[in-house]
């Protein structure tokens, strides 16, 4: 038991064994758990039970020499996203410990000692930082003396993209069997370097009456599942070429990870450790997408939806066509194939319309309708202001207009018909009945004021037709779009009114219900469906506040820095916009800026939804 203890520190005070490391991880690594996360690391430092995004299971054990075991049963639970509990029991055994009596020497027995260790373990997250703290009850005996005790240990951690740091102290308690606890401070930080496939740590410990010492270590991780891991402990009793020299490996296999480290120099004989991880809340990372996930992906999806949107095209269905282009270009805003077919697209559709404002005109032209045969071609222009025929058939039905109303003032009349063509009636109805007024008995302007009163009905009959349609089909943005802009136009109309207060009163229940149903998924820990129903609600009302703080305390729950939470509210954005839920898809990507403020697209793609968000509030 005492070469043991002089493995791990020779200088160290009474019971150091309470510093001795388990986890493979950390042992391969020297010994440096500050700025790793691991199982063990949560018992030394417990802000780290606070960072596991999923439930785990983990299993430790080492074989040191003579007959000496040191086992480890831990589990770690997240709680609500932000917090996380750890529990477990740590164990010692060696036996056929020689004992002879000074004043009898040749009255040879033999005993073993253990120790047992129960602990809890309480991490939370603070943006970027962990605050932790753990409570420790052990039972101890050596040769044949034993007692029980209690110990605290408590830790911070902050993690970033590039770097994190932590720093610990452990063993705070009462004297164990007349003996002080090794009062250790440890402080140590960690690089994420080459994309995350090289990671270096250092540890700086001091233990009290036994001063400074400091452990290092490097993990290369050349795929995803396999780290090779190399590190230096001074504390290790060792001679030769590999004094001090801690190694080993890793394996993660998706919810099983597999830990081995050995000590090859110690001068008592190699010693291994094992640890195996089972987490089968690893997965339950709702679109959790790494940076390097994201955009590896970006392109080829980019590439997809334009092989789709020419198939469209092919077919002549060029809106769907269209529409593809479009959302390829969120993927990827530099697609050079995307930008060419949406602008061969784009004008293919508007010739279309062009010339279905120009046959409308010549119908109303025919039928001795001039006024609105001017709104159609106006129509026409208002696509195509360069389209000759458009041109020279509006300014036909102009003259045809200017000659029935001579007697009338030409610039009035002409202001008449550019609000009557910017669909602007009411404006043009007014100076047409305040010239009806200078001439009472001219029928070409009682005419022109009946027109834009039909037009005025036209339009709120049809907006109303539009809007219920809507409402049945449970479009209720689309339906808030319209009304509010028929509502700028013919305020106080009671069927708006009453249309507007309906799709109020159906946002605030699919919001209400919403919301309870993600409230109910969070508190039983269903993250993944909590997600699903907060975005709902910002599908109704992009702004809810209490929707967005749910989903800020899942991402956290999700992601470690601020570069993976921006990937998220990106995946998220493009998500909304495929949906046609402009307004939603802008407040991610702002997000994501605030998060990040260099993000790739984000802008490009915030610029492509506002004018995406202004067609449709037009459009209707």
């Amino acid at each position: 038991m005492i070469s043991l203890i002089l493995l791990f520190s020779q200088t160290s005070p009474g019971l150091s064994f309470l510093n001795m490391k388990i986890d493979g991880k950390v042992i391969a690594l020297g010994g440096a758990y500050t700025g790793i996360i691991s199982p063990e690391g949560a018992y030394f430092n417990p802000a780290i039970a606070g960072e596991f995004k999923g439930l785990n299971f983990s299993s430790a054990y080492s074989y040191y020499f003579l007959g000496s075991h040191l086992i480890s049963i831990s589990s770690i639970i997240p709680l609500n996203g932000e917090k996380g509990m750890g529990f477990g029991l740590r164990g010692f055994y060696t036996g056929g410990i020689e004992y002879r009596p000074e004043d009898d020497p040749w009255n040879l027995s033999y005993y073993s000692s253990y120790f047992l260790i129960g602990h809890i373990d309480y991490g939370m997250r603070l943006n970027n930082l962990f605050l932790g703290a753990g409570l420790n009850i052990g039972n101890f005996k050596i040769e044949h003396s034993g007692g029980t005790g209690v110990f605290l240990n408590a830790g911070v951690k902050y993690t970033d993209e590039m770097f994190n740091a932590g720093l610990s102290i452990t063993n705070l308690g009462t004297r164990i069997l007349r003996t002080s606890l090794p009062i250790t401070v440890q402080a140590g930080g960690g690089l994420n370097l080459f994309d995350k496939k090289l990671h270096p740590v250092v540890d700086i410990r001091y233990t009290l009456k036994a001063g400074l010492s400091a452990n290092a270590g490097i993990e290369f991780s050349p795929v995803e599942i396999f780290s090779l891991r190399a590190g230096y402990n001074p504390d290790i009793t060792s001679s030769g070429l590999f004094k001090g020299i801690t190694m080993g490996f890793g394996l993660n296999l998706k919810t099983l990870s597999i830990n081995y480290a050995a000590i090859p120099g110690s001068n008592l004989g190699v010693s291994h450790f094992f640890t195996i991880s089972y987490s089968p809340g690893r997965e339950e990372k709702p679109k959790k997408i790494a940076v390097q996930e994201t955009f590896s992906k970006e392109r080829m999806m980019s590439d997809k939806l334009v092989e789709q949107g020419i198939s469209y095209f092919k077919e002549k269905k060029y809106k769907e066509a269209m529409n593809y282009f479009d959302l390829s270009l969120i993927w990827n805003p530099n697609n050079r194939d995307a930008k060419q077919w949406l602008d061969k697209v784009t004008n293919i559709l508007n010739a279309q319309e062009v010339e279905k404002y120009i046959s409308l005109g010549k119908n109303k032209m025919a039928s001795g309708d001039y006024l609105n045969a001017v709104y159609y071609f106006g129509k026409a222009l208002s696509i195509d202001s360069t389209n000759q025929t458009a041109i020279k058939l509006k300014r036909k039905a102009e003259e045809k207009i200017r000659r029935g109303v001579k007697s009338i003032s030409t610039r009035e009349m002409e202001l008449a018909l550019k609000y009557y063509r910017m669909g602007d009636y009411s404006r043009a109805m007014s100076i047409w009945e305040k010239l009806l007024k200078k001439d009472p008995t001219n029928k070409k302007v009682k005419n022109y004021i009946s027109s834009a009163k039909n037009k005025m009905l036209e339009e709120v009959s049809s907006g109303i037709k539009k809007i219920d349609l809507y409402i049945k089909q449970e479009k209720l943005k689309s339906a808030t779009y319209l009304v509010d802009k028929l509502l700028k136009k013919y305020k106080g109309n009671k069927s708006l009114l009453k249309r507007k207060s309906k799709i109020n009163e159906l946002i605030s229940q699919k919001v209400k219900f919403y919301l309870s149903k993600g409230k109910k998924a969070y508190a039983n820990g269903d993250i993944s469906s909590a997600e699903r129903y907060f975005e709902k609600v910002l599908e109704y009302q992009p702004g809810n506040k209490t929707a967005l703080g749910y989903l800020e305390k899942i991402g956290k729950t999700m992601v470690k820095n601020r570069k993976d939470e921006a990937d998220r509210y990106y995946i998220l954005g493009i998500e909304a916009y495929t949906k046609n839920n402009y307004e939603l898809a802008i407040k991610y990507w702002e997000k994501a800026l605030k998060l990040y403020p260099n993000y790739p697209n984000a802008k490009e793609n915030i610029q492509r939804a506002k004018l995406k968000l202004k067609e449709l509030k037009k459009s209707d």
